[in-house]
Protein backbone atom coordinates (compact mmCIF):
# COMPACT_ATOMS: atom_id res chain seq x y z
CA UNK A 1 0.00 0.00 0.00
CA UNK A 2 1.43 3.37 -1.03
CA UNK A 3 1.41 6.25 1.41
CA UNK A 4 1.49 9.79 0.10
CA UNK A 5 3.59 12.18 2.13
CA UNK A 6 2.93 15.85 1.71
CA UNK A 7 5.30 18.52 2.97
CA UNK A 8 4.78 22.23 2.63
CA UNK A 9 7.96 24.24 2.23
CA UNK A 10 7.44 27.85 3.33
CA UNK A 11 9.62 30.93 2.99
CA UNK A 12 10.64 30.65 6.66
CA UNK A 13 11.78 27.07 6.02
CA UNK A 14 13.93 28.30 3.14
CA UNK A 15 15.49 30.96 5.39
CA UNK A 16 16.37 28.33 7.99
CA UNK A 17 17.81 26.01 5.34
CA UNK A 18 19.97 28.80 3.90
CA UNK A 19 21.15 29.74 7.40
CA UNK A 20 22.26 26.22 8.23
CA UNK A 21 23.90 25.89 4.82
CA UNK A 22 25.91 29.10 5.33
CA UNK A 23 27.17 27.94 8.72
CA UNK A 24 28.10 24.50 7.39
CA UNK A 25 29.93 26.04 4.42
CA UNK A 26 31.85 28.37 6.76
CA UNK A 27 32.83 25.40 8.94
CA UNK A 28 33.83 23.32 5.91
CA UNK A 29 36.02 26.11 4.53
CA UNK A 30 37.60 26.50 7.96
CA UNK A 31 38.36 22.77 8.21
CA UNK A 32 39.82 22.68 4.71
CA UNK A 33 42.10 25.63 5.55
CA UNK A 34 40.50 27.68 2.81
CA UNK A 35 39.25 30.34 5.20
CA UNK A 36 40.95 31.33 8.48
CA UNK A 37 38.78 31.88 11.54
CA UNK A 38 40.18 35.41 11.83
CA UNK A 39 38.85 36.29 8.37
CA UNK A 40 35.97 38.77 8.13
CA UNK A 41 34.38 36.48 5.53
CA UNK A 42 34.24 33.64 8.06
CA UNK A 43 32.54 35.90 10.59
CA UNK A 44 30.18 37.22 7.93
CA UNK A 45 29.17 33.70 6.85
CA UNK A 46 28.47 32.73 10.46
CA UNK A 47 26.59 35.95 11.20
CA UNK A 48 24.48 35.68 8.05
CA UNK A 49 23.73 32.03 8.80
CA UNK A 50 22.69 32.87 12.35
CA UNK A 51 20.48 35.71 11.10
CA UNK A 52 18.70 33.40 8.66
CA UNK A 53 18.16 30.84 11.41
CA UNK A 54 16.75 33.56 13.69
CA UNK A 55 14.37 34.63 10.90
CA UNK A 56 13.28 31.00 10.50
CA UNK A 57 12.82 30.50 14.23
CA UNK A 58 11.05 33.84 14.60
CA UNK A 59 8.61 32.96 11.85
CA UNK A 60 7.88 29.62 13.44
CA UNK A 61 7.36 31.25 16.82
CA UNK A 62 4.98 33.85 15.39
CA UNK A 63 2.80 31.20 13.77
CA UNK A 64 2.99 28.99 16.86
CA UNK A 65 1.86 31.80 19.14
CA UNK A 66 -0.92 32.74 16.72
CA UNK A 67 -2.19 29.14 16.73
CA UNK A 68 -2.09 29.03 20.53
CA UNK A 69 -3.99 32.31 20.80
CA UNK A 70 -6.65 31.07 18.41
CA UNK A 71 -6.98 27.80 20.32
CA UNK A 72 -7.21 29.54 23.70
CA UNK A 73 -9.88 31.94 22.49
CA UNK A 74 -11.88 29.40 20.48
CA UNK A 75 -11.86 26.26 22.63
CA UNK A 76 -13.55 27.66 25.74
CA UNK A 77 -16.32 29.06 23.56
CA UNK A 78 -16.66 25.75 21.75
CA UNK A 79 -17.05 23.72 24.93
CA UNK A 80 -19.16 26.18 26.90
CA UNK A 81 -22.61 25.21 28.19
CA UNK A 82 -24.53 27.22 25.58
CA UNK A 83 -23.06 25.12 22.78
CA UNK A 84 -24.06 21.80 24.37
CA UNK A 85 -27.78 22.30 23.63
Amino acid sequence: MAVAISMKFHLFDLAGFIGVLLIVVAYLLLQLDKLPSSSPRYSLLNAAGALFIIVYRGGVLVFDQLARFMAITYLPERFSAKHRD
